[in-house]
């Protein structure tokens, strides 16, 4: 959301300089050439558009990361559902799981002692 109001903000920014080309660059010109108020001429170039077209892709890409933030907090909790992994299986999955990782666990524990646990006893 806060990227999408970014990118509008940015686009009145560009609209403001685009309205008024002199107002915009009057201080920043009578700054660094010491010649406030001269007058003079003053042109836009393609910059300010190049601008308003990136503010929009910002835009569009905070209401993307809004709907796709959406979607992964539904799908975010079940990564970790030990009834989503065992594909909603009974008590039994529970189990099966616990002696799986025991089985690491123990194999680990044989590497510490120095046993190769790829080999039989």
């Amino acid at each position: 959301m806060v990227v999408s109001l970014s990118g509008i903000g940015a686009i009145f920014a560009v609209l403001a300089v685009t309205a008024d080309p002199e107002n915009a660059a009057r201080g920043t010109v009578g700054t660094q050439t010491g010649a406030v108020g001269t007058g003079g001429e003053f042109a836009l170039t393609v910059f300010p558009w190049l601008a308003v077209v990136a503010a929009a892709g910002l835009i569009l890409c905070g209401v993307w990361l809004v709907l796709v933030a959406r979607n992964a907090r539904k799908k975010s909790g079940q990564r970790y559902d030990r009834e989503a992994l065992a594909g909603n299986k009974a008590a039994s999955s529970e189990e099966k799981v616990t002696t799986e990782h025991s089985d690491d666990i123990d194999a680990w524990d044989a590497f510490t002692r120095g046993e190769d646990p790829t080999r039989g006893p």
